[in-house]
């Protein structure tokens, strides 16, 4: 069973010989990759793979507002085929996609991309004949688009048709050797290729930690644990964000010590697509599993999982122990049990674990906010907002951890310096109601009645809001 391979990725970087957006993006630091790719559209507006990557990186942050106001913009400004289609892949919803991508075939009937566009509509409306059509035109006058390979490969999929799925993406790989989807693709359709295929991608696209990430998993399969462990390493080394390389590391370790053989392996990932559909199938699988394999922590963490879920505290946290027990430097269960003591209110047995783990993990907001919010817990309210500072600037766009250190700097009657830090972010993530709300609540505070309305017309504005509207309308009246 396959669990990890998915080459339908939302953010898949697009390719750009030299970008520092796409290096960053290949790193996982898609945050930071964010003011390169705005740099780099901004002074290529012709170069249409760094618009969408720029596009995508908005896209995934949560800031489709962005896009769609700067695309707009140049779409009304410039009117051509190129501005039409970028504007169609910032917008959010099939309807102004589709008519933004006909406005610009209006302008160039032989515009790919546009052709491509449209085949992603019609896939998320369901209209697989037509999404199949439009990727085919695409592909006819662009064949080296390697997204409209992977979209015509889906449709295939939707439609029922693997093989033609399979056919899809061997094309993809002849016609775009340098991107790693098609052969991902060929991973999945035709596992008895699987090895080859990835082997062969490694040597073509050597930068994708996807592409390791899916030779470990095909090496799991095939009970190669040590050369599974290598190629988890050689994608974390790239990306150490990737979850999926990260499960297989562990998957990969515990079959090379021998601690795992093929059959709890099989058992191990059968029990996991069980917890999203049959928790106590899923129970009773974990505890066969951590009977016969306990020096897995995998096992353990996984029937944790399900006793948390269900609100058994204390059972969860006994699981956890036990794959501390069994690999004591596992940070995933280090930071499981860290967060799940913090949230019950047992912040200082927590505070050991969620230091270390998001010292380990640096790149792991979640857990630099509930090291912060622990150390907080415990009185230490100058190195909890250190923590929280420091993740801030690794994670300039994650708004939990800016509303937490605003709310912190006016609980400490610091409203001016609560104020500044939320106009700073409001630059950075304009669309984000939660932060415009947070800053207009802050210039109350300070006495910017007329600001604070201002930016609850904003929100009105936006969200069509009546209350909102008389909200901002008794701030300039005095009356609140």
């Amino acid at each position: 069973m396959r669990f990890l391979l998915c080459w339908l990725l939302l953010l898949a970087p697009v390719g750009h010989a030299g970008s520092k957006a796409e290096a960053l993006l290949l790193q996982g630091r898609v945050e930071q990759a964010l003011p390169e790719a705005k740099a780099e559209a901004e002074a290529a507006p012709s170069d249409l793979g760094a618009n969408e990557r720029y596009i995508d990186i908005l896209l995934s942050l949560g800031m489709p507002g962005v896009a769609i106001d700067t695309y707009s913009a140049r779409a009304q400004k410039q009117g051509d085929a190129d501005s039409w289609y970028l504007l169609g892949r910032a917008v959010t919803t099939a309807d102004e996609a589709e008519a933004d991508y006909e406005k610009a075939l209006a302008k160039d009937p032989k515009h790919a991309r546009s052709y491509m566009g449209l085949g992603a509509v019609y896939r998320a409306e369901h209209k697989l004949d037509d999404a199949v059509t439009a990727y085919q035109k695409a592909l006819a006058l662009d064949p080296t688009l390697g997204e409209a390979w992977a979209g015509l490969g889906a449709a295939y999929l939707g439609k029922g048709d693997p093989d033609a799925a399979l056919a899809a993406a061997r094309k993809g790989m002849i016609h775009v050797p340098d991107e790693a989807d098609s052969y991902l693709a060929v991973a999945v359709l035709a596992p008895d290729e699987a090895e080859s295929v990835l082997k062969q991608a490694e040597e073509r696209v050597p930068g994708d930690s996807r592409v390791h990430a899916a030779l470990a998993q095909t090496l799991l399969e095939n009970g190669d644990g040590a050369g599974a462990e290598h190629e988890a390493e050689a994608a974390l080394a790239i990306d150490p964000t990737s979850a999926d390389a990260r499960l297989s590391r562990m998957f990969a370790t515990s079959m090379a010590a021998g601690h795992l053989d093929g059959a709890g392996y099989e058992a191990l990932v059968k029990a996991r697509a069980l917890e999203d559909s049959d928790k106590t199938e899923a129970r009773a699988a974990y505890d066969k599993l951590v009977a016969k394999y306990p020096k897995t922590p995998l096992t353990w963490m996984g029937r944790a999982r399900v006793r948390a879920s269900g609100g058994d505290v204390d059972g969860s946290l006994s699981d956890l122990e036990q794959a501390l027990e069994a690999d004591p430097g596992n940070i995933e269960a280090m930071g499981a049990a860290g967060m799940l003591l913090s949230e019950n209110g047992r912040a200082t047995e927590a505070l050991p674990l969620l230091k270390r783990a998001s010292t380990e993990r640096p790149q792991d907001a979640s857990l630099a906010m509930a090291y912060a919010k622990t150390l907080r817990a415990t009185g230490s309210k100058d190195a909890a907002m250190t923590t929280l500072t420091a993740a801030e600037k690794e994670h300039p766009y994650d708004a939990r951890l800016i509303l937490t250190h605003a709310k912190w700097l006016a609980e400490e009657k610091r409203s001016q310096e609560a104020y500044t830090l939320l106009k700073d972010a409001v630059k950075r993530l304009p669309r984000d109601d939660r932060v415009v709300l947070a800053l207009a609540a802050a210039a109350k505070d300070l006495g910017k009645t007329s600001e604070a309305a201002d930016l609850i017309d904003v929100l009105a504005e936006r969200s069509d809001n009546q209350q909102l509207r008389d909200l901002a309308k008794k701030l300039r009246a005095g009356a609140l």
